[in-house]
């Protein structure tokens, strides 16, 4: 999925004269799953092959940037059992992609799974040349032991991946739901309108 997501940034813009599409205006944006997949594809390095015999592989799979709710940043469930809780993992996202049927078997088999699960992190691509990101989460940043829901939308996610921007010195913007929460200095559309009209991070 992952491959397939930064074949299709770079098909936008194979098909950017076509279409009319501004190739440094392109900005990612989903929730949950497909929040995940445009972390992946803003913070992961250019796959771009210039000697590639497939004219779409010759383009860069860079974005402007990424807008995204209730994202997860990571897969690791070392991580998520330690940040959010172990009430995380009634949702099979973090170990079923893995081939684990269980957090617990792909814990007790981390070296087998390690790789993927890391390549399929946000936080693993986090590097100073990423473009900027907006993480928005709609729910508590505490919950009910029993929600399952809760713990795999947490904004400890989100946390998370403000702590991984800073340290790289990538510009990352974090939205609670809770108005108490401390909330950015911008807003989600003026983020999306300043990507979408200047193309600059």
């Amino acid at each position: 999925m992952l491959e397939a997501a930064l074949r299709a940034v770079q098909f936008l813009r194979f098909k950017a004269d076509e279409w009319n599409i501004d190739p440094d205006r392109i900005v990612l944006t989903g929730g949950s799953a497909g929040g995940c997949s445009s972390l992946l594809v803003a913070l992961h390095d250019d796959v771009a092959d210039a000697e590639s015999t497939d004219p779409v592989e010759r383009f860069s799979s860079r974005v402007a940037g990424a807008t995204v709710a209730g994202a997860q940043t990571t897969m690791n469930p070392f991580v998520i059992q330690e940040r959010i809780g172990k009430e995380t993992f009634g949702n099979p996202m973090p170990y079923k992609p893995f081939g684990a049927e269980t957090a617990e078997e792909l814990m007790v088999n981390w070296e087998q799974h390690k790789d993927l699960v890391l390549e399929c992190s946000p936080l693993t691509h986090v590097s100073p040349d990423d473009p900027p990101l907006f993480l928005f989460y709609n729910v508590n940043r505490e919950f009910p032991a029993a929600s399952s829901s809760n713990g795999i939308h947490s904004p400890i996610f989100g946390e998370l991946m403000l702590e991984a921007c800073k340290k790289a010195g990538v510009e990352c913007h974090l939205q609670y739901h809770e108005k108490d929460r401390p909330q950015p200095a911008i807003s989600r559309q003026e983020f999306l309108t300043r990507l979408l009209t200047t193309g600059q991070s």
